[in-house]
């Protein structure tokens, strides 16, 4: 019974940590990380933070799809390409 209280504390943290970065903007890791590490330990936490971020990220180009500019999201990911 007690680990369903942590993944319901965690996702009401989720939850909260979601409206506030959905208002401000940012914040949601700030919110986030110390629970997942209280929770889970810092070794998982840093890649949970990890998966959050992506899917975050991939909802916003979802919503944002059309004011998108194209020209400058290349002109960035040029410099992030590793060979």
């Amino acid at each position: 019974m007690g680990g369903y209280l942590f993944v319901l504390f965690v996702l009401f943290v989720g939850l909260i940590a979601g409206v506030v970065s959905g208002v401000i903007g940012t914040g949601s890791s700030i919110m986030l990380l110390p629970v997942l590490v209280f929770t889970f330990g810092p070794k998982q936490a840093v890649p949970i933070m990890a998966v959050v971020a992506v899917m975050a990220n991939i909802s916003r180009v979802n919503a944002c799809w059309r004011e998108i500019d194209w020209k400058a999201f290349a002109a960035y990911s040029i410099t992030g390409i590793n060979y």
